[in-house]
């Protein structure tokens, strides 16, 4: 094997590996919001309590929070309805 196709094979090693370990380090709470009759609730409000922050539904009233391995308590509120 020749030293540049060593190098090739090191790197895109190198790239995978890195994308696997980027990927495994992403985690968080995503899912739907819906009425009691289960429509959707678009423009939810999801906040998070320990971090001050968070997110709202989108028009199918679905979200994602990206969030460190813990344990966190998550307030849901909606206008309307």
């Amino acid at each position: 094997m020749t030293t540049s196709l060593k190098k090739l094979c090191f790197c895109l090693g190198w790239l995978c590996a890195t994308g696997v370990f980027a990927f495994a380090q992403k985690s968080g709470v995503r899912g739907s919001i819906s009425a009691e009759d289960g429509s959707p609730l678009p423009f939810a409000t999801i906040f998070v309590k320990q971090i001050g922050s968070g997110t709202t539904s989108n028009e199918d009233g679905l979200f994602e929070v990206s969030l460190k391995p813990g344990t966190y308590d998550l307030v849901f509120q909606h206008l309307g309805r």
